[in-house]
């Protein structure tokens, strides 16, 4: 990933950071994107965590080693998912799994629900 990715992944992350908790239904807005917080999780790399993913697109498994998942969504270096647009095929359950390095097992729950705003006043602008 470039440098410049990563800057603007973590401005992103910064952005939108407290926006987002564990255990809780989310509503996105179709086309902007989403992070997703994984409670637990060491903010700096090796990390022991694993999302799975179960949305109309697909079911799946992501962790910080592996590969971007169709560059739909990635783990990002703080343990947080990312899907950079979101559409209506994301809708779905997101858990992630992080062990801390005490040994420490926390699970962060989400129910995404995906919306498209059809006038400006439906998306409250």
């Amino acid at each position: 990933m470039a440098a410049g990715a990563v800057v603007r992944a973590w401005m992103l992350v910064l952005s939108l950071w407290g926006t987002v908790m564990g255990d809780q239904n989310i509503t996105a807005r179709i086309g902007k994107p989403l992070v997703l917080n994984c409670k637990g999780a060491p903010k700096k790399p090796p990390q022991q965590l694993e999302w799975k993913l179960n949305t109309g697109r697909t079911e799946a498994k992501l962790s910080p080693q592996g590969d971007p998942w169709d560059s739909v969504a990635r783990v990002l270096p703080n343990g947080s998912l990312l899907l950079p647009a979101v559409g209506i095929q994301d809708e779905g359950t997101f858990r992630c799994r992080a062990t801390s390095r005490s040994g420490k097992e926390t699970k962060s729950n989400y129910r995404v629900r995906v919306y498209r705003c059809e006038n400006l006043q439906s998306c409250g602008l």
